[in-house]
């Protein structure tokens, strides 16, 4: 019996004991550093922009949407491209060739020009155009995306 009440004795004390806190509470200060100075908003400078408008035949003016790029070393697997292309309207990336070219398969069945390049990754790009300059390839994101919206995610290999 004496046991038991000792072993008793024993746990409530160490549950006593537990049940306090001994870290400091945090408060709202403790958060904030008041030595930290506040950031300044700087008011914001004007550049002069050009406009890259192009006046369609009915006279309309037309710009470029704005599309992701990535600058990128890549290596021409399938497809003719002129070497000093820059610029290509990636709409595939694959980690296994095989895919790519079912791609270029379908791609070419709806009138591109596809073609594979394999990106330092290990990714192959499969690209609908290509292009020397960097406007024209904008302008063909827009008439793609007009014309095949299942493309609506491709965007613009750079070529380093």
């Amino acid at each position: 019996m004496k046991n038991v009440f000792f072993y008793a004795l024993l746990l409530s004390a160490f549950l006593a004991t537990s049940c306090g806190s001994t870290k400091k509470s945090r408060t709202d200060d403790d958060f904030y550093d008041f030595n930290k100075q506040e950031p300044t908003i700087e008011e914001p400078t004007t550049t002069e922009t050009t406009n890259d408008y192009d006046v369609a035949a009915d006279g309309t003016y037309t710009k470029p949407s704005n599309v992701s790029s990535r600058f990128e070393t890549v290596e021409i697997v399938r497809g003719a491209i002129d070497y000093d292309a820059k610029y290509f309207i990636i709409l595939g990336s694959f980690a296994n060739e095989n895919n790519a070219n079912r791609l270029v398969g379908t791609l070419a069945k709806q009138g591109f020009a596809p073609n594979i390049l394999k990106a330092d990754n290990g990714m192959y790009r499969v690209s609908g155009y290509y292009f020397n300059d960097e406007k024209a390839a904008r302008m063909e994101v827009d008439a793609i995306r007009a014309k095949y919206p299942e493309y609506d995610d491709l965007w613009l290999l750079i070529k380093k």
